[in-house]
């Protein structure tokens, strides 16, 4: 049997120390209802649409007052801050602001263009939240304190719409085949038509090229990447993969069949059950290890027999809220820091698809994506 999945209890509730801002300990929290907590996700969206997504790059400076800050660090919190106005006022200037990155963030992501990635409201610390939801693209921030030193985002496209041709294989004839192509779009040709009648993948071929709907992330490579360092209506290529030789062309969001648009968020039911042989307590229930495997197991091939899951969520759900939600876990985001491993199986399912029951530390999963 797979070890089980290790969740923390309570599981998920408050941010990781790298988004929490420093006042964020002192400021009151509003209380949730039981029906908009949840020991599997958090935050939970639970609107009918897919939240709004805006897209950050970061610079990171780090300060000898940060919790296990490095040796190397000898910058203290007041020699950081009049580094960060400095830094900011380069990029208000016009300097380039994944150059300034490069030279001055301790993130990895200063190597990725320091794409910090897409994000719904209300994952990121308070006041980096504020600044993203609220900024004009391109826009850059003041220095934004958090636990772990002091950040300047700056707004970028958070989607990026693209068509795209294939030239199948990786010799030196491939290479010089999509170069060839290359050649006829910049020499004026239509891109939709040369898609059509030369792309080797036959799917966006038969649309004219039209191809996927990217949502920006924090490792973005190849095709995706390519789409958002390219300017609107700009073609780019060949790019290598093991497919082949690949040419991007960006193109506006608007008129975009939106159903091309990257699987970055799904609608999942879930329901806990729980035992009392939970590694700090009991959680929920006073049933053995044993009773909560054999339970999962009887839920499972009662919904697979057809009976409702929402209803036997409602009766057996031992997830927070759960009962009152019907096992609703809302939309998942796969950007989400915050969310527990396993939920990722979520994103490889089909709509309706039902999974096997997941064990973890606090008992067993049964899970299904809904959208």
């Amino acid at each position: 049997m797979r070890a089980p999945i290790l969740l923390s209890v309570p599981l998920l509730l408050s941010a990781p120390a790298s988004a929490q801002s420093e006042d964020s300990a002192s400021e009151p929290k509003p209380t949730p209802g039981p029906a908009a907590t949840s020991f599997l996700a958090a935050p939970l969206f639970l609107d009918e649409e897919v939240p709004p997504v805006r897209a950050a790059r970061n610079i990171h400076l780090v300060h000898t007052d940060v919790p296990n800050a490095s040796r190397e660090v000898t910058r203290t919190r007041e020699e950081t801050l009049e580094l960060a106005r400095h830094i900011a006022t380069l990029a208000a200037a016009g300097e380039d602001f994944v150059k300034l990155a490069r030279e001055y963030s301790a993130a990895r992501n200063a190597r990725d263009d320091a794409v910090l990635g897409s994000f719904p409201q209300g994952l990121l610390a308070k006041k980096m939240d504020a600044f993203l939801f609220g900024a004009e693209l391109g826009e850059v921030s003041e220095p934004i304190e958090t636990g772990n030193g002091i950040h300047l985002l700056q707004r970028v496209d958070a989607l990026a719409a693209s068509r795209h041709i294939l030239v199948r294989g990786t010799s030196e004839e491939s290479r010089r085949r999509c170069e060839a192509l290359l050649e006829r779009i910049r020499a004026g040709e239509d891109f939709g038509e040369v898609a059509k009648e030369s792309s080797e993948d036959l799917t966006s071929a038969e649309r004219g090229g039209l191809f996927t709907i990217f949502e920006r992330g924090s490792r973005d490579r190849l095709l995706k990447a390519a789409a958002f360092r390219a300017a609107m209506g700009e073609t780019v290529g060949p790019i290598e993969s093991p497919s082949g030789f690949h040419l991007i062309q960006r193109v506006p969001l608007e008129g975009h069949d939106p159903s091309l648009r990257e699987t970055t968020w799904v609608r999942a039911r879930a329901i806990l059950l729980s035992h009392k042989d939970v590694p700090s307590g009991a959680l929920f229930h006073e049933r053995t290890t044993a009773e909560a495997a054999a339970l999962a197991v009887s839920l499972h091939g009662r919904i697979q027999a057809g009976e409702d899951m929402a209803e036997l969520a409602r009766e057996f759900n031992d997830d927070a809220g759960g009962k009152e939600r019907s096992g609703d876990l809302g939309w998942l985001h796969r950007g989400n820091p915050r969310m527990v491993k396993f939920l990722d199986r979520a994103f490889t399912a089909e709509p309706g698809e039902l999974l096997e029951p997941i064990a973890v530390n606090v008992g067993w999963v049964i899970l299904r994506r809904e959208r």
